[in-house]
């Protein structure tokens, strides 16, 4: 008998964060589930060690949610395929579930980032899609309710392919907020898929407003399925890009304390007696904010209307009044004792009236008014991350005064102050450091310090690796050289360092960052269309500045069996490099081959591993349902295609079909063949087959006849087309508006009964930014500082005998519209002024030999006199001092 087996299993990593808190509530471990029917099959959802998101697909059903649709396409750009099954908008009746299948996948590639966006179950063909994934190492972010689902012994999403795939999803609840806290945590590097869930997960509770994101329920709910310790990252991941849809999810909050209210929390009650007694002993530092909230305006969308705010963004928070609100985020060093944080003052008010503003219930719904008045104000919450501590303000910029009548008053300006007691008198606020770094070569660090006290401090930076210190430096905290220099390691690898600033022999503030050492990375890219020929790519990235001799042994096996081996040796340019690796003769019934490529280079060895899937199983067309009347024919026509090309066979389950050429099947109905019937096709390449089944319905000739006099035109407006948006859209407002058509049925029922509609411009999607040919449009940026901040970018060089580096200086064009543009410019700025001469960007003293001849000596007789043409002779010896006072002067 077969035992189903559902395990769990967890890997803890724990964090040293030092906090003295009131309450303390997070998570510190990354924790992952495992399930399968069998050991081997648990096991080999181990096995996974990297997922490189190269790709993207979206897949919605419904109404798009803006911010985690740019957050993917700003991390992927082209590399994605956007699917939606439901064009309509979001008052349009929904099928029950949604269906993925094989046609889903078709530009699924290797490891894949696939995001699935539903309110609806979520059925898949699991046998059709299991061997897409086997070789692929997809993650799945579904967010459809029960897709998380892993049951013994039924059939589920998560059942079917988590062997193959890593997988996030839910359980039970599905959240709006929790995948976008998902995609603003995927980095670059450093990060297991387990701590980017547990990062996720913290940084959700905190980010996220309690009372109506669920949150208990939401992370009851959301669970991993995979190996927690395999790498995750997007190569090409960057922060600054997504930086405006994440707000504080770009925090990786791993604790959290709260004292709230702060004004009626004292410093004993909050830190102890010994602590709260020495801290009274000095006054606080007070950072003063004042938040200007831009222009408002109100945006009707047919149904309801919106009230919009330039600087804030919609709260969706479930149950709430769809209103603007803002969050801040301000920084400090861990330690750092937050004593007060208050709102000083609401002004600049304006009252308004909106009658038709919705609640948002996953939709926009007519609002319960489950609280008729509340005030406008500002919620604190103070965090922590594994470097920094963080003040959140929750900024609810509007007063409901009366929410039945809705009659509301917008504050436009709000001040508030944080008190505060420093433990680090600076923030690390950026480290510049290289991403891949060659052996035992140097790696230069530029650090950026932001001072949290009035004046400038003495202190030394330390870098550490493996808790060994591998440079130093004494510094001022303003100065502007701060950077360091240290030398790789030997081993190739991924190195985690360690940034701290010291001050008095005690470790202030610190932060980590990771660079790869490596002479090569190398990576083997097999097509996706595969015959028994196929030509593999072996994609190389030569990091030195000179060629390099490399020896290549391609293997490929078929199970445990050797197939071939070939041996290459290749010169690669400094840079990228592409060769060619040949897999010929192949033999589709092995399905599966393993191709192992071993790279031998300067003494060291790297080894890469892919797989081959053979005979690609054929793909089915739709085929729709059919209804004719009795003597009638029943035509249908198959289409399906095969990637390998291989010739297929069609085949329909009932006699009463003939076949037409190849794909094409048609019944001629009788007299007595009215009813109901369901048929299925199959088509097979000669290994594996692909099935669908459809259903046809024959009418009674008579009764059809009788019913056509009888029926009028329509009974309900339903009958005579469905509402849905039509035409091209456009900008107006700053938003997306398109044509909506609706029907109507006018005397419903009756014989006089007709069809109307009527199409009028409606708004489709509410752009946080800018709106531009049809689509919103995220605004780059609306200052220089929006792109970046100004530092110095290179380590230090020689120029005209000075001490040079180059300065980067961020401009931003065309600020606050569509157009704007963020761009730099390079320019070399003097560091010191070299007194004699400069070598490898630091200042040298010269060695002069002299300065004049009699440096050299004093001119003079030597040795003894002697006969020559009958005359005394003595030598003379005059001394000269040649290229006096330079480097090249010598003596002769």
């Amino acid at each position: 008998m077969k035992k189903n087996i559902f395990l769990g299993f967890c890997i803890l990593f724990l964090l040293a964060v030092s906090v003295s808190a009131v309450t303390q509530n997070y998570e510190t471990s990354a924790v992952s589930r495992i399930v399968g029917e069998t050991p081997a099959e648990m096991e080999n959802q181990l096995k996974t060690k990297d997922i490189n998101l190269r790709h993207a697909t979206i897949y919605q059903a419904e109404y798009p949610f803006y911010k985690t649709n740019e957050i993917i396409k700003d991390q992927f750009g082209s590399e994605r395929n956007d699917m939606r099954e439901n064009q309509d908008n979001i008052y349009t009746p929904l099928p029950p579930d949604i269906l993925l299948d094989q046609e889903d996948f078709d530009q699924f590639r290797q490891n894949e980032l696939f995001y699935v966006e539903s309110g609806r179950k979520l059925n898949l063909d699991a046998d059709e899609l299991r061997p897409v994934f086997e070789d692929t190492n997809p993650l799945f972010i579904l967010n459809a309710d029960h897709s998380g689902l892993a049951i013994p012994g039924k059939e589920s999403f998560i059942r079917s392919l988590a062997e193959d795939s890593t997988i996030i999803a839910p359980n039970f609840h599905r959240s709006v907020e929790f995948p976008r806290a998902l995609l603003c945590n995927l980095r670059s590097s450093g990060r297991t898929a387990g701590e980017t869930f547990r990062q996720a997960r913290n940084n959700y509770h905190w980010g996220t407003d309690n009372k109506g994101e669920l949150i208990g329920l939401t992370l009851f709910s959301y669970h991993l399925y995979g190996n927690p310790l395999s790498a995750l990252r997007i190569p090409n991941y960057d922060e600054h890009a997504i930086k405006q849809y994440c707000q504080n999810y770009m925090v990786d909050y791993s604790s959290e304390q709260i004292i709230s209210p702060y004004s009626k929390v004292s410093l004993k009650a909050a830190y102890g007696e010994q602590e709260a007694a020495y801290k009274s002993q000095q006054e606080p530092y007070t950072k003063r904010v004042k938040v200007n909230l831009g222009n408002h305006s109100i945006y009707n969308m047919g149904n309801y209307s919106l009230l919009l705010l330039d600087g804030a963004s919609q709260d969706y928070t479930r149950d709430n009044l769809l209103l603007p609100n803002r969050i801040d985020s301000h920084e400090f060093p861990l330690k750092t004792i937050i004593s007060d944080v208050s709102l000083a003052s609401l002004d600049d008010h304006v009252d308004i009236t909106i009658d038709d503003i919705p609640e948002w219930s996953e939709r926009m719904v007519d609002r319960n008014c489950w609280e008729n008045t509340k005030e406008a104000g500002i919620e604190f919450s103070h965090s922590f991350t594994e470097d920094t501590e963080a003040v959140i303000a929750r900024i609810n910029p509007v007063e409901i005064i009366n929410c039945e009548k809705g009659e509301f008053r917008l504050y436009k300006t709000m001040t508030y102050e944080i008190k505060y007691f420093p433990y680090s008198p600076v923030l690390i606020e950026n480290v510049e450091y290289p991403d891949v770094v060659i052996p035992e070569d140097t790696i230069d660090i530029n650090v950026s310090l932001k001072n949290i006290v009035q004046n400038p401090v003495d202190g030394r930076l330390v870098i550490k690796y493996d808790n060994k210190i591998v440079a130093k430096k004494d510094i001022k905290t303003d100065q502007d050289d701060l950077s360091l220099r240290f030398k790789a390691p030997s081993d190739e690898g991924m190195n985690h360092y360690t940034l701290e600033f010291i001050q008095d022999n005690e470790s202030k503030t610190k932060t980590s960052f990771d660079v790869d050492i490596a002479i090569i990375n190398a990576e083997l890219i097999i097509p996706h269309a595969q015959s028994s020929d196929i030509d593999a790519e072996l994609h190389m990235y030569n990091y030195l500045d000179r060629d390099l001799k490399v020896a290549v042994k391609s293997s490929l096996y078929s199970g445990d069996e050797p197939f071939n081996s070939e041996n290459y040796d290749k010169i690669l340019s400094p840079g990228h490099n592409i060769i060619t690796v040949p897999y010929h003769g192949l033999i589709a019934e092995n399905k599966i081959y393993r191709p192992v490529i071993d790279i031998f280079y300067e003494g060291r060895l790297k080894t890469l591993t892919n797989s081959i899937l053979l005979n690609q199983k054929p793909y089915l067309e739709h085929i729709d349902d059919a209804v004719v009347k009795e003597e009638e024919d029943v035509s249908i026509i198959v289409s399906a295609s095969d990637e390998d090309g291989d010739e297929l066979e069609y085949h329909i389950d009932d006699l009463r079909f003939t076949r037409v050429g190849d794909n094409k099947f048609v019944w001629s109905t009788g007299k007595g063949d009215a009813g109901e019937y369901e048929f299925e096709i199959t088509v097979s390449d000669g290994y594996e087959s692909a099935s669908q089944k459809f259903n046809v319905l024959v009418n009674d000739v008579k009764e059809d006849e009788e019913e056509d006099e009888e029926k009028p035109i329509c009974s309900k407006n339903s009958d005579c087309g469905i509402n849905e948006f039509t035409g091209d859209p456009l900008c107006s407002s700053g938003n997306v508006y398109q044509g909506y058509i609706t029907y109507e049925c006018v005397n419903p029922g009756e014989s006089s009964a007709e069809c109307m509609n009527n199409t009028e411009e409606k708004i489709r999607y509410i752009c946080e930014d800018s709106c531009s040919d049809g689509e919103c449009v995220s605004i780059a940026c609306s200052s220089d500082s929006d792109c970046g901040t100004d530092n110095y970018h290179s380590s230090s060089f020689c120029k005209e005998d000075d001490v040079y580096r180059e300065y980067r200086e961020y401009s931003c064009s065309s600020p606050g519209t569509s157009d704007a543009r963020c761009s730099y410019e390079d320019k070399d700025k003097l560091i010191t002024g070299c007194s004699e001469d400069c070598e490898q960007g630091l200042c040298v003293e010269l060695e002069i030999e002299c300065y004049s001849d009699s440096d050299c000596g004093d001119d003079d007789w030597t040795g003894l006199r002697y006969c020559k043409d009958e005359d005394s002779y003595r030598k003379y010896k005059d001394y000269e001092c040649v290229n006096p006072g330079t480097a090249e002067s010598r003596c002769e």
